[in-house]
């Protein structure tokens, strides 16, 4: 023990004489270990996030299709609502249909001198559509009160509004399908399930037929509770068409859990292996610096040796000089890593999750890349012959 204060009472007296170059190479190490820190928190929150959203979005939506090639968009029933939502678990139904592409223009078709027209797809859904996609709209829905003023209105994919330089929906602004004239009732602006909306144009299922367009494909979107994904895909096909279930097809999310994991191990092994590199770097450069130390207090070394210091006491020296300065690197490198993770999960706006492990252990990896940047250098420390060490000093 007494042996271990005085290597001890060396060493801090060895890192005071030397502060610039010793220090400076414990926050090269504290630095690695502030990113792995950093990454680690970050790594943990990220992949909430990534459940959160995954869990709020995709894990939440079933798709019912048809799979006849000669009744492409007959087998929707009328009660087709009423139906589903007995099913447990059912938050929103819609009926999407696909009626291919036309010219859209916002001009009309005795004055294309107004603007070109642009080719867009067309999809019609029923009243308060597309909800179930949670489709953010800006303006109005294609709701009961857009019907009932025996105008026809749309909804414009975001995309295709700038494009067509449409940015306000007030009800007033007209485009044209084809030759037909349609008020724009609303910009959709988000579509995180569906985002080929943000290039289309949707309208009501009697308007297209009233325009004379064909459908080409329908289906039903629903929109589940929570965990309830599954068991409305298996049990739809028999509420849609209980005389011929198996003419139909519900599409559901695989498991969110498996995604999940694999998106979290995936998103771990990929900023742990970054920030592993940057933890290496720092104990090379520490080791160097230790180095370097030794071969500056070569005369020093070899007077201590002249004087009766055992090997053992020079060798043990060195280890507790590098292990002070990989402690202090370790806690001001998880001091660091801590308030920067922080950091990144405000600017992203996301909540912080603590990790109680990571500044422990970004300390002892602080001493143990320490001690193990002292080993060659203090080797080589006990290799210093005293009587060329003290020729060298002359």
């Amino acid at each position: 023990m007494k042996r271990l204060v005085e290597a001890s009472g060396e060493a801090l007296w060895g890192v005071l004489a030397r502060p610039k170059q010793l220090l400076g190479a414990g926050l090269a190490a504290g630095l690695g270990i502030a990113l792995f820190v950093a990454t680690w928190t970050v790594s943990v929150t990220a992949q909430r996030q990534v459940a959160d959203t995954f869990d709020a979005l995709r894990a939440t939506e079933v798709r019912v299709l048809g799979t006849r090639t000669d009744d492409s968009t007959a087998w929707v029933p009328s009660d087709y609502d009423s139906r589903l939502r007995q099913l447990p678990a059912v938050v929103a139904v819609e009926h999407l249909v696909d009626f291919g592409e036309e010219i859209v223009s916002d001009s009309s078709p005795d004055r294309p001198d107004l603007g070109p027209g642009l080719t867009a797809r067309i999809w019609s859904v029923d009243l308060n559509g597309p909800k179930a996609m949670r489709a953010v709209v800006e303006g109005g829905h294609l709701d009961d009160a857009a019907s009932q003023m025996h105008t026809r209105m749309v909804l414009i994919g975001g995309r295709l509004a700038a494009e067509m330089g449409i940015d306000v929906a007030d009800g007033v602004r007209a485009i044209w399908i084809g030759e037909s004239p349609f008020v724009v009732r609303g910009l959709i602006r988000d579509a995180p399930l569906r985002p080929e909306l943000l290039d289309a144009v949707v309208v009501l299922h009697q308007d297209a037929l009233a325009i004379g367009l064909s459908p080409t494909a329908a289906e039903l979107v629903i929109e589940t509770a929570a965990g309830g994904a599954n068991s409305v895909a298996t049990q739809a096909p028999l509420a849609i068409r209980p005389e011929s279930p198996n003419e139909l097809t519900a599409v559901a999310p695989p498991d969110p859990g498996q995604f999940r994991r694999r998106i979290e191990d995936d998103t771990r092994v990929a900023l742990l292996a970054v920030s592993g590199i940057a933890v290496l770097v720092g104990a090379m450069a520490l080791s160097n610096a230790i180095a370097l130390s030794v071969i500056a207090r070569t005369p020093e070394i070899g007077l201590r040796r002249a004087l009766g210091a055992r090997s053992l006491d020079v060798f043990a020296t060195v280890i507790a000089e590098a292990t002070i300065i990989g402690l202090i690197g370790g806690i001001v490198g998880s001091s660091l890593g801590i308030a920067g993770a922080i950091g990144v999960a405000a600017w992203l706006g996301w909540n912080p999750i603590a990790v109680p492990l990571a500044p422990v252990l970004g300390t002892g990896a602080g001493v143990v890349i320490g001690v193990i940047a002292g080993v060659l250098p203090g080797i080589r420390a006990t290799r210093i012959e005293p009587v060329a060490a003290l020729r060298s000093s002359g």
